[in-house]
């Protein structure tokens, strides 16, 4: 047994023993993953207004959507909650420019105002303003590879509005 524990050293205990202090930390100051929304029973069907289902954006809020548990109607033949997203707006604005007068560094903005209306249309959710910014900086010698990262940002720009959204129903409905 002494051997073994010759063979394992001061420093793999030591590292063994800092590694449990942070996550006895962690789970003492209340830290954990955010978890998946879980819409409420009266939300179980939706109806989304002011979104286009066939954009990436209508594709992507009707996946988080159903994850969280809603069934999402396209028709208005049943009663149904109502989530308006509009304004759903994206606008890329320079930052900095170089001496030349080129833009070096963008900056790029999606906003959008949600609101909620419950199965007999009384506001559930008041309108909110939503809104995500990133910027990025933009190589004129790699222009082809820089336009594929500003996609990859729009990408997760919706991505994070759609949690977004999301999180605000959940919070506003607790």
């Amino acid at each position: 047994m002494q051997e073994r524990q010759a063979r394992i050293g001061p420093n793999v205990m030591l590292r063994s023993l800092a590694l449990l202090l942070a996550c006895a930390l962690l789970a003492a100051c209340g830290f954990r993953l955010r978890e998946e929304v879980r819409l409420p029973l009266e939300l179980s069907t939706l109806r989304l207004a002011q979104v286009d289902p066939r954009s990436d954006f209508g594709r992507e809020l009707t996946a988080a959507l159903r994850r969280a548990g809603a069934t999402v109607l396209e028709g208005g033949e049943q009663p149904a909650a109502t989530l308006r997203v509009d304004q759903l707006r994206e606008r890329r604005t320079p930052l900095t420019v170089d001496t030349a007068g080129r833009a070096q560094e963008f900056e790029l903005v999606l906003s959008a105002e949600v609101s909620l209306l419950d199965t007999a249309g009384r506001v559930a959710v008041a309108p909110q303003a939503v809104e995500l910014r990133r910027d990025y900086l933009f190589d004129t010698a790699a222009a082809q590879g820089t336009s594929s990262e500003e996609e990859l940002m729009r990408a997760e720009l919706q991505r994070e509005m759609v949690q977004t959204i999301l999180r605000r129903i959940d919070a506003a409905l607790r």
